[in-house]
């Protein structure tokens, strides 16, 4: 506890309009852009900033008594009128009302619409209320920020519920009558509740830490997903509220998939959870392992509320591989995949393994890239090299976490985990998976390796253990192939160096060419410059001369003499 911090500096901060210059709303209905965000809108409006509101579904389920086309109709001419009064843009995507489901489709619209537009601040609902469009439209908007090369930052709006962790709030003080005349527009929406009313309340409440001048304010949760990247939006995932609703069309088109880790009470298993329950994937189940036989959710009682998490606890402490093969026992899905604790997945890196899976039949193991990051939280390696069995034999090429594979295949194959080996467990284990099949890669990155206190230095290697490996699978049979594996992806390093040296080489050319065309440009400009400086001396010298102010003084009458007859003859 920090009770001794002045409320003052706990409490959210200001939030300052001017920070950004182009804003973006994404509103799950026509309205909760208006009950959110409608005075900060109009503030920034107000310093000149770009402010666009597209919402997302095309509210034809509010009265079904009324025909849908004309609902639709009604709320976007509503929508329209309210941005009138606010003086920000609106348009509209048209999803069906109370139809959004957090997955592909929905994600690439948002990705095109935020990179068509360029927002510096992208506001959405959390993924924590309670409308299911609400909460698809927030997990959506996440997995979309992800994947932009310019990543706007990220901020929640309130609009069906409070926020419990608000960082920012807004005095909306000198322009909430203009809000209350904007939630005034949506006519059909007022005919339901009060809304109006119930926002106004909500607003006031907001003005408690302001201040006493404050009589309206907005809250806000921002994560400055522009600088810190997928990073800042892990305070944004509650793991009590995170929803769970299973979104199959049927078993077999979205098959159930087992999240496996292993924890010894590291604190950071929370942000591992939360990254698993960010997923644009469903359904699944987390298989947690109490590898240090300690109670998991004393230290987790948030857990408690994760109908999808099974805590296996064998009451002993369990080595890495046993609690791997207990994971396994435990699992129920048609596809498993592991997360050690201290590691993070991104929001769609189960959909993209999962759709490698089937879209190539017959294969029973896919693979992506992942991210290590140091302790700095900087990229320090990337783990991006192709499936390959034979190479496979000489090092482990693929984090624990980047692999999934069928369960019930490697049950049926025996592929368990060699409890005798206290490190290492994974290489050997896909050795054993890639006896029976290869591994197709995604190509993507959706996973975040921390290197925090993990070590790729060959002297930290455990040499006794992979000296173990070694002789377990690479027999006399497959060593000539190893090596011919090792030959080659030499002879593909030394193609790439020669050909990287070769447009370094054409580089390198070009800047000489260029440099000598500058310095010869140089040259012809100092030569022109000392011609020029050189009749600027003559023309001095001959201005300087007696013969050229005689010369002037003569004829300064015939100059008058000239201007005078002009004159005289313009006048007639």
């Amino acid at each position: 506890m920090l009770e001794h911090r002045p409320e003052s500096v706990t409490f959210p901060e200001r939030w300052d309009v001017s920070r950004y210059g182009r804003y973006l709303v994404l509103a799950p209905h026509a309205d909760d852009e208006v009950f959110g965000c409608g005075g900060l809108m109009a503030l920034a409006r107000a310093q000149g900033a770009e402010v666009r509101a597209l919402v997302v579904t095309d509210g034809s389920q509010s009265h079904p008594d009324t025909p849908a086309h004309e609902l639709t109709h009604q709320r976007q001419q509503e929508a329209r009128a309210a941005a009138h009064v606010l003086g920000h843009e609106v348009v509209f995507l048209a999803f069906k009302d109370r139809s959004l489901r957090y997955g592909e489709e929905l994600i690439t619209a948002l990705t095109e619409a935020i990179q068509a537009y360029g927002p510096d601040l992208l506001l959405c609902t959390p993924p924590t209320e309670p409308h299911p469009d609400h909460q698809s439209l927030g997990l959506a908007a996440m997995a979309a920020v992800m994947r932009l090369p310019r990543r706007p930052d990220l901020a929640w709006y309130e609009s069906g519920h409070l926020m419990v962790h608000a960082t920012h709030v807004c005095d909306i003080t000198t322009v909430a009558e203009r809000k209350t005349e904007a939630m005034h527009c949506f006519v059909s929406q007022q005919s339901l509740l009060d809304y109006t009313r119930c926002i106004e309340a909500k607003d006031r409440f907001r003005s408690i830490t302001l201040g006493g001048e404050s009589r309206a304010a907005e809250a806000y949760h921002l994560m400055p997903t522009a600088g810190l990247g997928e990073r800042a939006v892990l305070p944004g995932l509650d793991t009590l509220y995170m929803h769970q609703r299973e979104r199959a069309a049927s078993p077999a088109d979205v098959p159930l998939v087992s999240v496996l880790m292993r924890t010894m009470g590291d604190p950071r298993l929370e942000e591992a959870v939360a990254s698993v329950l960010a997923q644009s994937y469903r359904p699944l189940e987390l298989v947690v392992v109490a590898a240090h036989a300690e109670n998991v959710y004393a230290q987790f009682p948030q857990f408690r509320a994760l109908p999808a998490l099974k805590v296996v606890n064998l009451g002993r402490r369990l080595n890495r591989p046993e609690a791997a093969n207990a994971a396994l026992d435990a699992a129920t899905g048609q596809y498993a995949v592991f997360l050690d604790e201290d590691d993070l997945f991104l929001p769609e890196h189960v959909q993209t393994l999962v759709r490698a899976l089937q879209a190539h039949p017959g294969v029973h193991a896919s693979h992506s890239n992942a991210r290590m990051i140091g302790v700095d939280e900087q990229t320090t390696f990337v783990f991006d090299l192709p499936f390959n069995e034979r190479l496979l034999h000489i090092r482990n090429r693929h984090p624990i976490h980047t692999v999934m594979f069928e369960l019930g295949w490697t049950q049926r194959k025996g592929c368990r985990f060699d409890e005798q080996l206290a490190t290492l467990e994974d290489w050997d284990f896909w050795l054993q998976v890639s006896r029976h099949t290869r591994m197709v890669g995604t190509g993507q990155l959706t996973a975040i390796y921390r290197n925090h206190e993990r070590s790729l230095s060959a002297d930290d290697l455990p040499m006794h253990t992979i000296a173990t490996i070694h002789r377990r699978w690479v027999d006399p049979d497959r060593l000539s192939g190893v090596i011919w594996a090792l030959v080659e992806e030499r002879d593909a390093q030394d193609r790439a160096m020669h050909t990287l040296r070769g447009q370094v080489n054409e580089r390198a050319a070009a800047a000489a060419a260029a440099e000598r065309a500058v310095a010869a440009g140089e040259a012809e400009r100092s030569a022109l410059m000392a011609q020029l400086h050189a009749a600027e001396a003559q023309w001095r010298a001959v201005c300087a001369s007696r013969s050229f102010r005689l010369g002037s003084a003569l004829a300064a009458p015939w100059r008058w003499l000239v201007t005078l007859v002009r004159r005289t003859r313009a006048r007639q």
